[in-house]
């Protein structure tokens, strides 16, 4: 049976919706653009006078968007540029004699720029669809914000009264403010910030600000230089440029920080570079000013005047050190005072200058060419000021001072070229605290021996340390004696012999003088003798009495038992009044063999000192107590090769001289070979042991003399040395060419004049010879 339902496969077709175009097109009314714009003007008006707008926001934008999608933007932006420039105009034309004040035109005037740029802005949002559309898509068209930018740029510079008191106004306020007053500096701000905007800053306002401020610093300049003190200047320039940088942080554009430092830095400094320098550089250098210093410096690098300044620097330490090295009644002070100039000029250099390698450098040059005008002197002196800090009974320093002290010293050590000078001093004085154990510190002389090696090699420090191993040799060598048959034999008595052995080449050379010991120490020195010889066969002694230190115990009356501490020569004298109650000088001079000199300087150190145990008197004197027994002694000798002298060194006393006792007679300081001495019976000192003035002890004018002809000589055998080995060499030499030569190869100071004396020397005895055409041409003699 069929189904009344029947299933096809055709699904039922789908409604059509047919959307038909109109019959006539839709036109826009014809007042569409004129009613929209009229509402769109009235928006703006409104906003213009400040006052209410009667649209929304979105309606407004909507309005503006439906023009644009009309094809009406062109008209309407032309409309908007003509409302906004109308307003723009009679804005700005309404200042023109608005304030008569500066001060409060500028406000105005602000105010104005104020009310613009939020107009604009709100202007912008209303028309920002046109803004994104049609201006965008035209070049040639200013954005809504830079189209009234220019309008107000526009009027702003067609009205010269108003932008002429805009920027006279403002040129006031700032120089009220240099001048110290308070001042709106948000309105100066706010006023840099329109002119940037409106493009006009570098053209109408810079070149102006600029021309004030050189104007104005130019006056205060001149004015200030010759008023104030160099320190006081220097703090005012400097508070100047932090016063104008920081008006460039607070409102002028940071563009002009640089014209407008370098435009104080010019009138303050680099054009007075010379007179700031002239007037107080130098005292502020004296009065060791270091701020203020370390701030000239700075100013001066800022202008580039580093090399006046540093030129300026050099001048002045020559000077002061030049008067302070030439001024001979300085010369006990002398290195006293270069050190403290050397610390005070060093705490500038690092603490002004900033450790500046050229003023070091200045600094350097300048110490090396005033210390060298005085050739030899103050190479002497630096080897006395050591020796005076070296001594066991210097005043003084801890080890670390001490070391900190010698570190000082060796820096103007640098600078001395008479090296060979202070070699012959320090050598000498060296051997002094080394013989009679006068040294403060061993650590400190072994430091000096190392820092004169690594200044002036082995050559130096060899000898030096040459010096203690025959110390500490000597030392083993008595040991052994004292050790020895010969030496404990009963025979020798209760007299100790103490003797430094010393190396001849090594020690300063002394001159050798014999004397009349007593049998006492002539038996143990001849003992000493025997004992050395043998056991260092081929060598040779030579004694040195004139160096030797006695201790020799007298009995006094009122003092009682007394040690006193006497060079050999005060010791032969003493025990002569063992077997006389008086003696003359020439019974002393014949009994001891002492030559005048040393005679009458021991004598005087005996009877006019401040410790006096003998007593001179014109005519004889009564007799008085003779002096004990010796009761120990210590001599000095030298080794050297067979057949060769040996040059042992003064030694120096230790402790001070103390005690006292009755002047005998007048008849002034000085001994006469006609006076007589006698024992001091009424001598009194409350120490047990007294150290007796050893007058060889005292540096004589006489010994400096020879220390200094001694290095002359040695400096004559350097420069012919120098000259024949070059002339050896190169077999033909002109004058000033071996001059050049020589000096070069010299180390010590010599005058062209030294030189050609020398070279006529060598041509006398025919090292040289000149050239037969021409004379200053030299030839070597094989």
């Amino acid at each position: 049976m069929a189904s009344p339902f029947s299933f096809g496969s055709k699904k039922p077709s789908a409604r059509k919706v047919v959307i038909k175009p109109f019959k006539e097109a839709p036109k826009l009314p014809d007042s569409f653009e004129s009613e929209t714009w009229a509402k769109l003007k009235a928006a703006i008006v409104a906003v213009q006078m400040r006052q209410g707008v009667q649209y929304s926001e979105e309606e407004l934008y909507n309005a503006v968007q439906s023009m644009c999608l009309h094809k009406f933007s062109a008209n309407l932006y032309d409309n908007l540029r003509c409302a906004c420039e109308e307003h723009i105009r009679s804005t700005i034309y309404s200042l023109v004699g608005a304030s008569v004040d500066s001060e409060a035109f500028l406000e105005l005037l602000a105010s104005v720029w104020d009310r613009h740029c939020e107009q604009m802005h709100t202007v912008k949002l209303i028309f920002a669809y046109l803004d994104r559309t049609y201006v965008f898509a035209t070049p040639s068209l200013r954005s809504i914000w830079n189209m009234g930018l220019d309008l107000f740029c526009k009027y702003f510079m067609e009205c010269s009264e108003v932008r002429t008191k805009a920027v006279d106004g403002f040129l006031l306020t700032v120089q009220k403010e240099r001048d110290g007053e308070k001042v709106q500096r948000s309105l100066l701000h706010k006023l840099v910030g329109m002119l940037l905007s409106l493009q006009v800053y570098k053209e109408i306002f810079e070149p102006t600000f600029l021309s004030k401020t050189r104007e104005y610093y130019a006056k205060e300049s001149l004015r200030l230089l010759y008023s104030l003190p160099l320190s006081e200047y220097l703090k005012h320039v400097d508070r100047r440029i932090s016063e104008e940088n920081d008006r460039v942080l607070h409102y002028i554009d940071s563009g002009t920080r640089r014209p407008l430092i370098g435009a104080l830095e010019q009138l303050f400094l680099r054009d007075h570079v010379a007179p700031i320098l002239e007037r107080g550089f130098d005292a502020m250098l004296e009065e060791n000013q270091v701020p203020d210093l370390a701030r000239l410096y700075r100013l001066m690098t800022l202008v580039g005047a580093q090399e006046a300044l540093r030129n300026n620097f050099k001048i002045y330490i020559r000077k002061t050190g030049l008067a302070l090295v030439m001024d001979e009644e300085k010369d006990p002070v002398m290195l006293t005072e270069l050190l403290k100039m050397k610390a005070k000029l060093d705490n500038i250099w690092e603490n002004a200058f900033a450790k500046n390698e050229q003023f070091g450098y200045s600094l350097r040059d300048a110490f090396e060419n005033f210390v060298n005008q005085r050739q030899n002197k103050p190479a002497e002196l630096i080897a006395k000021y050591l020796d005076s800090k070296l001594r066991s009974g210097a005043k003084g320093e801890s080890e670390d001072e001490l070391e900190e002290l010698i570190d000082k010293v060796m820096v103007l050590f640098r600078f001395v070229r008479s090296k060979d000078i202070f070699e012959a001093f320090y050598t000498k004085d060296l051997a002094k605290r080394l013989l009679f154990g006068r040294s403060a510190s061993a650590d400190a002389e072994k430091s000096i021996i190392s820092k004169l090696k690594a200044e002036c090699g082995t050559q130096l420090s060899f000898k030096l340390e040459g010096m203690f191993k025959d110390i500490e040799l000597s030392r083993d060598i008595v040991a052994a004696f004292r050790q020895s048959r010969e030496c404990r034999d009963p025979r020798m008595g209760d007299v100790e012999l103490n003797v430094y052995v010393l190396t001849t080449g090594y020690w300063p050379n002394y001159p050798v003088c014999e004397v009349k010991l007593p049998k006492e120490l002539s038996e143990h020195q001849e003992v000493f003798k025997s004992f050395y010889l043998s056991r260092y066969q081929g060598r040779r002694l030579l004694w040195q009495p004139n160096l030797a230190q006695c201790i020799v115990r007298g009995n006094f009356p009122l003092a009682g038992r007394r040690e006193l501490s006497v060079s050999l020569f005060q010791a032969l004298v003493l025990l002569l009044f063992n077997d006389a109650d008086e003696l003359s000088f020439a019974e002393i001079k014949e009994a001891t063999g002492i030559e005048d000199s040393e005679l009458q300087r021991t004598l005087q150190s005996l009877a006019l000192g401040l410790v006096r145990v003998l007593k001179r008197r014109r005519p004889a004197a009564p007799a008085g107590q003779p002096c004990t027994s010796s009761a120990s002694s210590s001599s000095l000798c030298s080794s050297g090769a067979a057949g060769t002298g040996a040059s042992p060194a003064k030694p120096g006393a230790k402790g001070s001289a103390v005690g006292g006792g009755a002047s005998g007679g007048g008849g002034g300081a000085e001994i006469s070979p006609q006076d007589v001495f006698v024992y001091a019976s009424d001598f009194t000192s409350q120490k047990a042991r007294i150290k007796i003035n050893q007058i060889q002890m005292k540096e004589t004018t006489r010994e400096q003399q020879d220390c200094t002809e001694k290095v002359f000589v040695d400096r004559q055998y350097q420069i012919d040395a120098a000259v024949v080995r070059l002339m050896k060499a190169r077999k033909t030499l002109t004058h000033s060419a071996l001059l050049q030569e020589v000096f070069a190869i010299l180390k010590f100071p010599v005058t062209a004049v030294d030189l050609k004396k020398r070279i006529e020397n060598l041509l006398e005895r025919d090292f040289l010879r000149r050239d037969d055409e021409n004379p200053a041409v030299y030839h070597y003699v094989a």
